[in-house]
């Protein structure tokens, strides 16, 4: 599971902030508290339960 959190973040974590500071340039804190906030929600609702329906067969002891 800690793969798959691994691999859930790196693109998020990559390009939200990049693009938040364009829209909020010079707003640090504000860009730090909308990146996490919008990376915690995608995490939670979107990214990992495709991750986990994707390697089910992985995660699950099979056998």
């Amino acid at each position: 599971m800690a793969v798959l959190t691994f691999l859930g973040l790196l693109a998020p974590v990559y390009f939200i902030p990049d693009f938040l500071v364009r829209m909020f340039p010079e707003q640090i804190f504000l860009v730090t508290i909308l990146s996490v906030a919008t990376i915690v929600t995608l995490m939670t609702y979107l990214i990992m339960p495709v991750l986990i329906w994707l390697f089910r067969g992985w995660i699950t002891a099979e056998g």
